[in-house]
């Protein structure tokens, strides 16, 4: 369920396009996160969480995220 106020449309939009960068960051990313020793599935499981959080208000758990 996404927050009241917010364009499915436009929400849906934004998410496949995060969704698809989330994956495929591209080489710029992938060399920032590596330098940072931050693994993709580390990364991927973080962004979901922020994602998830912003549109639908869905509580992070403690130590994810």
């Amino acid at each position: 369920t996404i927050r009241g106020g917010i364009d499915p449309m436009e929400t849906a939009v934004f998410v496949m396009t995060a969704c698809e960068k989330m994956v495929r960051p591209g080489v710029d990313m992938e060399w920032a996160l590596s330098r940072q020793n931050i693994p993709k599935d580390r990364y991927i499981e973080h962004s979901m969480g922020l994602l998830l959080y912003a549109i639908g208000g869905a509580k992070r758990k403690a130590g994810k995220c």
